[in-house]
């Protein structure tokens, strides 16, 4: 695989973070993983702090976020 799409709850704007569901199955699965990463994010998701992140977290390398376009 090239590429895997990454699902989460809530990420991180300044280190791509993200706080997952809770089972940690990405986390061991990307820890040998060469591909590219990307979670498709929603505006509410995003977070302006970073966090301390476990040890066995990794981060998506590309955040894909939605445009609102609020003009009608």
């Amino acid at each position: 695989m090239d590429l895997i799409i990454v699902p989460g709850i809530a990420f991180s704007k300044i280190n791509n973070q993200r706080i997952g569901y809770g089972g940690g199955f990405y986390d061991r699965y990307l820890q040998n993983y060469q591909g590219k990463t990307v979670s498709l994010v929603r505006k509410i998701q995003l977070v302006d702090s970073k966090w301390i992140p476990e040890l066995t977290d990794v981060p998506v390398q590309n955040l894909i976020v939605e445009e609102i376009n609020d003009k009608k």
